[in-house]
């Protein structure tokens, strides 16, 4: 599986379109649109920032009595964007970029909105080119037969799954052909949707021996793949700065680089061998595993662009753990690897946010509680504040739909039965759902605490103000009602020793 990009490297300044855009510098991002024929009780639009490196940036944005809607952000480089009616489709922005899009509302599949969709503005040509890709690719078979694909990943041996995903590409590879022939595109939007198909490959791999155990209920210790099955996602480098338009895919490259190669390769060295149970569970302290994490991505990612792109996600995945302590320890060794401006200046910025957090807890709450004060969510909150004065307040957001929701409320009701319901009260917000599912999954997992059930508009509220974007989610309170944490991390399978931590 080879690729090739014609594109050359993208200089810091370069001119696209008879504009000059400068990189590395914050600009704002304009995309403004309509949606034809909105649904009524559907009042919102989602526009997401896919950031490489950094978290994904949701924007829930109103849409006024004509179906009107517009949004801000800002972004030191190129990226896609998704944006979220019934379903989403991608857009492609530079910073500096003003884009106005206009859809119908009605369809709920994204090949047949697509075929709606109309553009305007500076970046109106690459996104016509774009969506002329995306509704060729989401109408195609390759993309619709679930059957086949989870039929391949059940049954096929390593060997015989590679040739599955080589066929795949194939094929994929004559759609974009075809479509470059139809569309005739220009240069970086051929690349950005000759990217897109690729990483269907890549993800195959990186997914496949998890889905094959899961699929016939398999362990670890009974089936693995072996250890060069990962090597084929080095067949994606090198990459370089005209990448990173290709925001969603990048960034899910990145993740399948270093949970599947990365760490495949730091736990089968012969020095780390040690570490690790017939199980597969590691056993180390974490200081130790930070360092192997670290100079793991060091060693072993032997594209310096993409190094940079790993680590600055690494440092970004504990700031989200609330855990500042690795780049303080990294600081300098993070410094020597990650050289791009528009990595390090937002990493830096971002490290600086955790530590006044950590250090301002009250000051972090009222800053969430003024960021809801417009939202009828803003209400819920103080009032589970106001019922449950002088507790530790542990609230998990979640929905009856979410598999992984529903997994975490055992260890839920085992944490009650460990701790003083006179010192901890458990609160449960349901999102995004309809009410008689809430109710009949209440009755199937008969969970305790306190269960509270939110409109789509306070669930838009909360996901917006405090960047949920996705359940299940937690926040933690101290006996004072201060925000102390929030995050995935919080699992309540783990969470225990950081209640008693504030009750004492």
């Amino acid at each position: 599986m080879k690729h090739s990009f014609i594109w050359l490297t993208m200089l810091n300044v370069i001119v696209l379109s008879g504009i000059l855009r400068v990189y590395g510098q914050p600009q704002s991002t304009v995309i403004t649109g309509r949606v034809r024929h909105a649904n009524p009780t559907k009042t919102q639009v989602i526009v997401t920032m896919n950031r490489v490196g950094f978290p994904a940036t949701p924007k829930y944005v109103d849409l006024d009595a004509q179906g009107q809607f517009s949004g801000t952000f800002f972004s030191e480089v190129p990226t896609d964007v998704w944006i979220r009616y019934r379903t989403n489709f991608l857009v492609l922005t530079h910073p500096g970029d003003s884009l106005f899009v206009e859809f119908d509302g009605r369809p709920q599949k994204r090949a047949s909105l697509l075929e709606t969709i109309q553009f305007a503005g500076n970046a109106a040509q690459i996104n016509r080119e774009a969506a002329a890709f995306q509704q060729r690719y989401f109408a195609s078979d390759l993309y619709q037969d679930w059957d086949a694909k989870r039929t391949a990943r059940k049954d096929y041996d390593p060997q015989q799954y590679l040739r599955y995903l080589e066929r795949r590409q194939q094929h994929l590879d004559t759609l974009w052909r075809h479509y470059v022939l139809a569309v005739k595109p220009q240069q970086e939007t051929a690349d950005w949707s000759q990217f897109f198909i690729e990483q269907d490959f890549y993800d195959g791999v990186a997914l496949y021996p998890h889905l094959h155990r899961r699929a016939n209920h398999l362990s670890r210790t009974e089936w693995e793949v072996p250890v060069t099955f990962y090597d084929h996602l080095l067949e994606r480098l090198p990459l370089n700065e005209a990448t990173l338009i290709n925001g969603y895919n990048l960034s899910s490259f990145i993740n399948r680089f270093y949970f599947r190669y990365i760490q495949t390769q730091i736990w089968n060295d012969p020095h780390n061998t040690q570490y690790v149970t017939k199980e597969g569970n590691v056993k180390l302290s974490k200081a130790g595993f930070d360092s192997l994490m670290v100079y793991g991505v060091i060693h072993y990612t032997p594209d310096p662009f993409l190094r940079q792109l790993v680590l600055t996600e690494l440092f970004e995945d504990h700031f989200e753990e609330s855990d500042a302590e690795l780049f303080e320890k990294y600081r300098a060794v993070a410094k020597q690897h990650i050289t791009q401006s528009y990595l390090w200046e937002p990493l830096v910025k971002d490290y600086q946010g955790l530590v006044y957090r950590l250090n301002h807890p009250q000051m972090a709450s009222d800053a969430v509680l003024k960021q809801l004060k417009a939202s009828s969510a803003r209400q819920i909150i103080k009032q589970i504040l106001s019922n449950n004065r002088g507790k530790v307040i542990y609230v998990d957001l979640w929905a009856p739909w979410c598999g992984p929701c529903r997994a975490e409320m055992p260890y839920a009701k085992h944490l009650m039965k460990r701790v003083s319901p006179k010192q901890v009260a458990f609160v449960y917000l349901c999102l995004d759902s309809k009410k008689s599912a809430w109710k009949q999954a209440l009755a199937d997992l008969q969970i305790g605490g306190q269960q509270y059930f939110l409109s789509s508009e306070q669930s838009a509220a909360l996901r917006n103000r405090l960047n949920v974007q996705g359940v299940p989610y937690y926040l933690l309170f101290d006996a004072q009602g201060t925000l102390r944490e929030k995050g995935t991390q919080l699992r309540p399978e783990v969470v225990e020793p950081k209640i008693h931590q504030l009750l004492n």
